[in-house]
């Protein structure tokens, strides 16, 4: 059986061979790309997972706003803050929570359709919302300056790091997508 190189289609001289004699493409980059889609999906999957959880923290939090109000009326009243007024400002919770909550589904099926490398175009565009709402979520931590927002967004550095890494090695692996 005569197999020919995928790079520039000569005959291949030697099967064993790692590298085609003509152009030196490497016969073994299916298999490295294969790894690079693995470690996508992966990554893909955990920082939507991620997402999940900081978007369940924004919206706990947000739920949590009228209770710590009330149990804090009167300092409140004392500094002419009034409910809605500490209601704004929890809105961030809201918001964050939401978009993280909304960036988990189409990026945990992302990952998994990037696991058995269905859709490029799928794959790509749900790495692509899972970093949006990281970044999402780092503008209203910051808008809102909530007094614990280092660590929240301490937190968001894995997400927004793993995000970016799928988007990369999803553009890397391109060619092993059906």
């Amino acid at each position: 059986m005569l197999l020919n190189c995928a790079e520039c289609g000569k005959e291949i001289v030697d099967e064993s061979s790692s590298f085609c004699a003509y152009c030196g493409n490497s016969f073994d980059l299916k298999k490295s790309n294969r790894e690079l889609l693995s470690t996508a999906a992966i990554l893909l999957i955990i920082s939507s997972v991620f997402a999940l959880v900081f978007g369940a923290i924004g919206i706990l939090n947000f739920q949590a706003a009228p209770a710590s109000y009330a149990a804090n009326a009167q300092y409140y009243a004392s500094i002419n803050v009034t409910e809605a007024d500490f209601m704004a400002t929890y809105l961030g919770f809201l918001f964050f929570g939401l978009t993280n909550v909304i960036a988990f589904i189409p990026g945990f099926l992302g990952g998994i359709s990037t696991l058995f490398k269905k859709s490029y175009k799928i794959s790509l565009i749900t790495s692509i919302i899972v970093l949006f709402s990281s970044i999402v979520t780092f503008i209203i931590i910051q808008y809102y300056a909530y007094g614990y927002s280092d660590s929240v967004l301490f937190s968001e550095i894995p997400m927004l790091i793993f995000s970016i890494l799928s988007i990369f090695l999803i553009t890397k692996a391109k060619k092993e997508f059906v």
